[in-house]
């Protein structure tokens, strides 16, 4: 793909595919899914896939000013204060952006992928395991390209290390895996609070 495309019109597509599935979702578990969109197209074709510019913010990876993308004329807002809850929906399908075909089955596949997944997991993955988040500090512009300095590097350490050092790594792995899905929402929530992280107020009240 020559030209990036229109991060407004990658939401809306998004939003419309969660509304084919039937699948709940909110704004956090919505722009994560476009990241990793995002991250996936970078690591096939070595460059972005729309003209977002991403940013560590709160604690996790946004688009710069990631509100207006969802005050499009075609979405839809709806705002629970009972529930603290903000329903997002597509009001004319017809009048959703054309993107290419593949870009469309990509998107199919990934909410498919993480539908049965608790949205800590998916934040687990996100903001812990993706390079351009792990190579970032608070404010920072994310950078894509160590995606390939990554690949790169991880190919050189498996072909270094020994035996016992890749036992000791996918036990670490492990035993992290365990006792991160073992903490509940809430202690979740406090562990980033207490280190002095910004809560991303979704985070609480997506199900």
């Amino acid at each position: 793909m020559e030209e990036p495309v229109c991060f407004s019109d990658l939401i809306q597509n998004i939003i419309l595919e969660y509304q084919k599935q039937g699948l709940g979702f909110g704004r956090t578990r919505l722009i994560k899914i476009a990241y990793l969109l995002e991250l996936n197209y970078f690591r096939e074709f070595k460059q972005r896939l729309t003209d977002a510019k991403w940013i560590f913010y709160k604690y996790g990876p946004y688009p710069i000013n990631y509100t207006n993308y969802l005050e499009g004329e075609n979405i839809s807002v709806f705002k629970d204060e009972d529930l603290d809850f903000s329903a997002i929906r597509i009001k004319d399908e017809l009048e959703v952006p054309s993107i290419p075909s593949f870009l469309r089955v990509k998107i199919q596949n990934l909410i498919l992928k993480y539908k049965n997944s608790e949205l800590n997991e998916l934040l687990n993955e996100v903001y812990f395991y993706t390079g351009p988040m792990k190579n970032a500090t608070p404010s920072d512009e994310l950078d894509f390209n160590v995606i390939i300095l990554e690949k790169k590097k991880e190919k050189i350490l498996i072909k270094d290390a020994t035996k016992e050092s890749r036992r000791k790594i996918k036990d670490i792995q492990r035993k992290l895996s365990i006792a991160l899905s073992k903490i509940p929402k809430k202690e979740f929530q406090k562990k980033f609070i207490n280190e002095n992280w910004l809560l991303d107020p979704d985070v609480k009240v997506e199900q």
